[in-house]
């Protein structure tokens, strides 16, 4: 029964929830969403030169998972939707 879990649909209170985790934790780095969403653009803008992508489906996440611990490393945790490669000549 758990692995129909995984199947399970997203309700608007899920994904909010998850994008208030993000914005938290992009405080939290000190990055305004201005910057994250101008970093996401120029992302998009890089990769739309070689692959076609669902711009719709990019999502952004910065982490920080060892913060508590004196770590200092921070992650961009990237999903781009590839529709498909361009032809480059």
């Amino acid at each position: 029964m758990k692995k129909f879990l995984f199947f399970k649909r997203k309700t608007s209170g899920n994904i909010a929830r998850e994008r208030l985790k993000i914005l938290l934790v992009a405080d939290r780095m000190n990055f305004s969403s201005d910057l994250t969403e101008r970093i996401q653009r120029d992302l998009i803008r890089c990769m739309s030169k070689y692959l076609e992508l669902d711009e719709k489906g990019v999502h952004i996440q910065f982490e920080q998972p060892n913060k508590d611990k004196g770590s200092g490393t921070s992650y961009i945790n990237a999903k781009i939707p590839v529709i498909s490669m361009k032809q480059i000549r």
